[in-house]
């Protein structure tokens, strides 16, 4: 799919990987690092994600690539407020 809209983007890929049947095993294992009160990490999580594109582990790879070169684990960490709030981010 292509979007014209960033959020839509991010939002269908979001919603994707909440209901699939695809990404059970990635929701469950974030369950449990929260069940445990572990860290959610996101680089960690990328390898529960091949299934997403017909690439397989050549996606994760380039997840991983993105996640380390643009530093987005800095936001692994990150408690983004529902989007009808509109009051930002906390860290």
């Amino acid at each position: 799919m292509q979007f014209q809209v960033l959020k839509a983007s991010v939002k269908a890929y979001k919603n994707n990987l909440n209901t699939h049947n695809a990404y059970k095993e990635f929701r469950e294992v974030r369950a449990q690092l929260r069940e445990n009160n572990e860290d959610i990490n996101g680089l960690k999580l990328t390898q529960y994600l091949k299934n997403y594109a017909s690439i397989g582990e050549k996606y994760v790879r380039i997840l991983e690539d993105i996640i380390e070169k643009n530093s987005l684990t800095d936001f692994d960490k990150a408690n983004l407020l529902p989007t009808k709030l509109k009051k930002g981010v906390t860290l």
